[in-house]
C-alpha cells in the first residue's frame, strides 16, 4: 500500500483514519490500493471510518494518488468495471417509465373522455392516477428494503404494462378507479423506486453522475410520449391503439431491467466489505 507521507493530510486525526482504513485493506488482503477494485475497497474502509460530513472532504485529499477520488467524474466511468451493459439497461428503463408517467399524465383525460366517460369522471381519473402514484412510491419503497429491489421493479415494470392493457376492456367504473390508481403506482410509483435502484448501483464517485444521466435520458421518453400518442389519436386510430402502446413501455422497462447485472452494484461491494469488517478487527486486536 501506499505510504501515508505521499497524502497531503493536515491534521493528525486524519492520519488516525488512514491507519484505520490501511488496516482494514491489510486484513483483507489488499497489498497495494490502485483505481479499479481496489479503489472500490478503499473507498468502503472510508465510508466505514470517516464521517459521512469528512468523507467527500477526506477523499479529495486523494485525489493525485487515486484517480477515482477526484472530482468531476467522467460519463465514460459508468462504462468500467463491468457496468457498461447495465448503464444502458437502466437509460432504457427510465426511458420507458418516464414514457409512461407522461404520456398518461397528459393523455389520459382526453383518452377518457374519448372512450365515453363524462369530463369530470376523465378528471378524477386523473386524481386516481396521482393517488396511486403515492402509495405506489411508499409501498415499492417499503417493498424494495425488504426484498430485491430489482426484482421489485420489474414487477412493478411489468404490472404497470398489464393494468394499462386491462383499461382497454370494459368494466364497472369503480373497478376502474381501481386499475388506474394501480397503473399510477407501477409508473409514477415505480419510477421513484427506480432512482433509489439506481444511486444504490453505482459507487459513490459517480452516483451522481449516473442517476443524472439515466435521468437525463429518461426525460427523452418523457418529451416523446405526449407526441407519439398525440400522432396516435390524429390518426384516429381505435382508442385501445393507445392503451396498448404505452402498456408496451412498461414490459420493455422491466425487461430492460432484468437484464441489470446486480453483482456489479456497488451495494453488493458494500456490503461484502461490511462482511469482511470483523476479519478485521480480529486481525487489528
Amino acid at each position: 500500500y501506499m505510504d501515508k507521507a505521499d497524502f497531503t493530510i493536515a491534521d493528525s486525526e486524519s492520519i488516525d483514519l488512514i491507519d484505520a482504513a490501511v488496516a482494514d485493506l491489510e486484513a483483507l488482503g489488499a497489498e497495494m490500493v490502485d483505481p479499479g477494485p481496489g479503489g472500490e475497497l478503499f473507498q468502503a474502509c472510508v465510508d466505514k471510518w470517516v464521517p459521512k460530513w469528512q468523507n467527500q472532504q477526506f477523499m479529495r485529499g486523494f485525489s493525485s494518488v487515486f484517480p477515482f477520488a477526484s472530482s468531476g467524474a467522467p460519463i465514460g466511468k459508468l462504462f468500467h468495471d463491468g457496468r457498461g451493459f447495465s448503464t444502458v439497461m437502466f437509460w432504457i428503463a427510465f426511458f420507458m417509465c418516464l414514457f409512461m408517467v407522461y404520456a398518461l399524465s397528459s393523455w389520459l383525460t382526453k383518452l377518457m373522455a374519448m372512450s365515453g366517460y363524462s369530463l369530470g369522471s376523465a378528471l378524477s381519473f386523473v386524481i386516481a392516477l396521482n393517488v396511486g402514484a403515492m402509495v405506489g412510491a411508499i409501498g415499492g419503497g417499503w417493498l424494495a428494503d425488504r426484498f430485491h429491489i430489482k426484482w421489485v421493479l420489474v414487477t412493478m415494470y411489468a404490472l404497470g404494462g398489464v393494468f394499462l392493457t386491462l383499461m382497454t376492456v370494459k368494466m364497472p367504473v369503480e373497478w376502474l378507479y381501481v386499475v388506474i390508481g394501480a397503473v399510477g403506482a407501477c409508473s409514477t410509483g415505480a419510477q421513484i423506486v427506480a432512482y433509489a435502484y439506481c444511486g444504490q448501483f453505482y459507487p459513490m464517485a459517480i452516483r451522481s453522475s449516473g442517476i443524472g444521466m439515466a435521468a437525463g435520458i429518461g426525460r427523452i421518453g418523457a418529451i416523446a410520449a405526449p407526441l407519439l400518442i398525440g400522432l396516435i389519436v390524429s390518426l384516429k386510430l381505435p382508442l385501445e391503439q393507445n392503451f396498448l402502446v404505452i402498456g408496451a413501455a412498461g414490459v420493455i422497462g422491466a425487461i430492460a431491467l432484468a437484464f441489470i447485472d446486480h453483482r456489479r452494484s456497488a451495494s453488493i461491494e458494500h456490503a461484502d466489505a461490511a462482511a469482511a469488517q470483523p476479519k478485521a478487527a480480529a486481525v487489528r486486536a
